[in-house]
């Protein structure tokens, strides 16, 4: 749980990967079945989270495509996700493509005073 409230999703998900092994394996034992139910918990809630990165407008492309690969580490279901990452990712491309061009139509700060005018 600390792990989601402090943002470090990645480990979140390694360390419910573990603990799911682990409960698996002892699950017959009722003293482990609260800890697997705070498990399921926490990581719906981390999904949720991670969900929510995915949707929101301003997340950055790299953050996006983390947030996508953990959400696909915990299976949830492929095909709306990566519609969404797809148009998201392509959205962002396109804004860094323009971005970039109008930079290299700038001049530079040590160009020559002709150049600078023809802008």
């Amino acid at each position: 749980q600390a792990c989601v409230e402090e943002g470090e999703h990645e480990r979140a998900v390694r360390y419910y990967h573990a603990a799911t092994n682990i409960l698996r394996h002892y699950g017959h034992m009722a003293s482990f079945q609260p800890i697997h139910d705070e498990a399921v918990e926490i990581i719906s809630r981390l999904k949720r989270k991670l969900h929510n990165i995915v949707a929101d407008d301003t997340t950055s492309l790299q953050t996006l495509g983390e947030s996508v690969g953990l959400l696909l580490d915990l299976a949830v279901a492929e095909d709306e996700l990566l519609t969404r990452y797809t148009r998201r990712a392509t959205e962002l491309v396109a804004v860094a493509i323009k971005e970039g061009l109008a930079e290299d139509k700038q001049p530079g700060p040590g160009a020559p005073v002709e150049e600078m005018e023809a802008y």
